[in-house]
């Protein structure tokens, strides 16, 4: 199967609206160009007009009522963003096993996340920070929660003529702690199972609010909803994270292929949410 991308037509725009006008002008022809690191290696059926847009001013990592991190913001600023403390350092966790150095200047979280491949790092790490996906198009503007955002392998809700402009974090306080952990044949290859754990302390030490979300385990990255309802309002304790962890493993649903079979991989998933869990209830209780 021939994946290469071949290029008619070039086009550069420097704003978002450029942008969204050249989607529009050329259709199903156009498609979008950020980093390249996905375009280039796998191909676009169809397309043949690169939209460049790395020179528009969306890499901004910006901290206020909410954390934003623009959609063009490679792995390197976000391996370096100082912003990203407390629950959000899982970003940096992802970023910093992302591959390399070439790779962490050029690919994008956006690319990342519209790729929509189940074995990349960012998107278990948005999921269990509850970020939602801003989306423009010439029809206007719309908000999408990650949670909703993949419909299926390789498919997400973007719809012709829309581009992910950022990404809103959600709320998390100065007692949130997480970890990211990935399994992979080496630091630049895709990962064979792949998870984000967030814990949340109340003053009191209990859990009020956790998430565990899961990448590599079936056909779109996940959040285990019955595992992270189990830790909320409880003191975390090893009973607690064992259950969770069976519950993580029951819910999985790998595929069976060289990279490894369904039983090593739910046990892999079975053994990472343990410790992420634990990891990130260690960091959550220290002072940040």
């Amino acid at each position: 199967m021939n994946n290469r991308f071949e290029v008619s037509d070039y086009v550069k725009p420097t704003t978002v609206d450029e942008a969204l006008a050249a989607l529009d002008r050329h259709g199903a022809a156009g498609v979008i160009l950020a980093g390249g690191t996905n375009l280039f290696l796998e191909g676009a059926a169809g397309a043949s007009v690169a939209i460049d847009i790395k020179d528009i001013a969306l890499s901004q990592i910006v901290s206020g009522d909410r954390l934003r991190i623009g959609a063009l913001s490679t792995v390197g600023d976000i391996r370096n963003a100082p912003e990203l403390t407390n629950a959000y350092y899982i970003l940096k966790e992802a970023a910093d096993l992302h591959g390399h150095n070439l790779i962490m200047k050029l690919a994008t979280i956006g690319g990342n996340v519209a790729n929509a491949h189940p074995v990349l790092d960012f998107p278990p790490c948005l999921l269990a920070l509850d970020a939602v996906a801003v989306l423009k198009s010439s029809r206007g503007e719309r908000r999408v929660p990650l949670s909703e955002f993949f419909v299926g392998f390789k498919k997400t809700v973007l719809q012709n003529g829309e581009l992910i402009t950022e990404f809103e974090l959600g709320d998390f306080s100065d007692r949130s702690g997480g970890a990211f952990l990935k399994l992979a044949w080496s630091r630049v290859d895709m990962a064979v199972i792949n998870l984000a754990a967030v814990v949340d302390l109340a003053a009191d030490g209990t859990c009020q609010k956790a998430r565990i979300a899961l990448g590599t385990a079936g056909p779109t990255p996940f959040r285990v909803e019955e595992a992270e309802q189990l830790l909320i309002g409880k003191k975390i304790d090893d009973a607690l994270i064992d259950e969770a962890a069976k519950i993580c493993k029951a819910a999985a649903n790998p595929v069976d292929y060289f990279r490894g079979s369904i039983d090593y991989k739910k046990h892999i998933i079975g053994v990472y949410a343990q410790r992420g869990i634990r990891s990130a209830l260690r960091r959550a209780g220290k002072e940040n």
